[in-house]
């Protein structure tokens, strides 16, 4: 593997990062839950729609050619297009409970035959923020520094461990989404 992340910059701008957020809110599914990772701790208010749902802001219907385009150019993973079934998560860590979510890798567990293999998170944050940093595990801690401000957008490998601080002020707003594929081989 080339490289551990990829990442873009300003893709979406402060008006369409609030309407893409008043979208989430509106469209949210109260009955689809959020499945953190068992062993991580999150405090996080997180709403979930299905991508379904998604592809009727046209602010955010290019995220899954984004996607693709950084799959072919710097992972080369075989992953599957999105389906009606597939999620969305709109997550809110706020500084007054400490938003965070511990070490943790994204995926299925081995015996469901397909796992997330490309994890996108979009910074839709409409105001500053201090803490909330990202790191992904490549050895050794790595600060994700370009992640920080609004508008951008990480891909990266869902097996690599990866985690958010504490937000010590102000909130941070990001989307997250899971390419997924088969099983590796």
């Amino acid at each position: 593997m080339k490289f551990c992340y990829y990442w873009y910059q300003d893709i979406y701008k402060p008006n369409q990062i609030k309407k893409i957020n008043k979208f989430f809110l509106k469209n949210l599914k109260p009955k689809l839950k959020d499945k953190p990772s068992e062993d991580a701790i999150k405090t996080a208010k997180v709403s979930v729609l299905d991508l379904h749902a998604l592809r009727k802001c046209k602010e955010i219907d290019n995220i899954e050619d984004l996607i693709d385009s950084t799959n072919m150019q710097y992972f080369n993973f075989t992953t599957q297009n999105f389906t009606r079934y597939d999620c969305v998560n709109h997550n809110i860590y706020r500084a007054n409970v400490k938003g965070q979510y511990d070490w943790h890798v994204d995926g299925e567990f081995f015996d469901k035959g397909f796992t997330a293999k490309l994890t996108t998170l979009i910074n839709l944050s409409e105001k500053e923020y201090e803490g909330g940093d990202f790191y992904i595990w490549w050895g050794r801690p790595l600060h994700i520094k370009e992640f920080s401000k609004p508008g951008a957008v990480l891909v990266f490998p869902s097996f690599l461990a990866h985690k958010v601080t504490p937000v010590t002020k102000g909130e941070r707003i990001t989307a997250a989404l899971w390419k997924k594929g088969p099983w590796w081989n």
